[in-house]
């Protein structure tokens, strides 16, 4: 099976978004920013930045048409939908922390809003590999 011209400027252009969504939001984590969602995190934010490097890394193979850069596409999804889901548990045990009156009640981070972003792509992919 082949890679469109569309399909690879679609996938190459979602990666661009998602890489550059996950860069400022790493940013963000390692400066320490006052927003609700982000929370001041050097190792997270270090992750987030590699995790950016990889979706940046696959755009100009994808571009060519080439199931090589699917494989960086591919990685990327991978670690975006496990840092997702790992923040996500953690936001529901603070939820069932905050049930037994332990703690307020606490906010999403911003990883979980990206892995649901990310997953349109994921779907992408999934579909153009199998």
């Amino acid at each position: 099976m082949k890679i469109g011209d569309i399909e690879s400027k679609i996938m190459a252009s979602y990666s661009m978004m998602a890489g550059i969504a996950y860069f400022i939001v790493a940013i963000l984590e390692i400066a320490g920013s006052n927003f609700r969602y982000i929370s001041h995190d050097i190792f997270g934010g270090a992750a987030l930045m590699v995790i950016a490097t990889i979706y940046f890394a696959g755009i100009k193979e994808t571009l060519k048409k080439s199931y090589r850069g699917l494989s960086f596409i591919l990685g990327g999804i991978i670690l975006s939908l496990i840092f997702g889901v790992m923040h996500f548990l953690i936001y529901i045990s603070g939820i069932l922390e905050y049930f037994m009156g332990n703690s307020g009640f606490p906010f999403p981070r911003a990883e979980i809003i990206l892995a649901i972003f990310v997953s349109p792509l994921a779907y992408l992919v999934y579909k153009k590999t199998v």
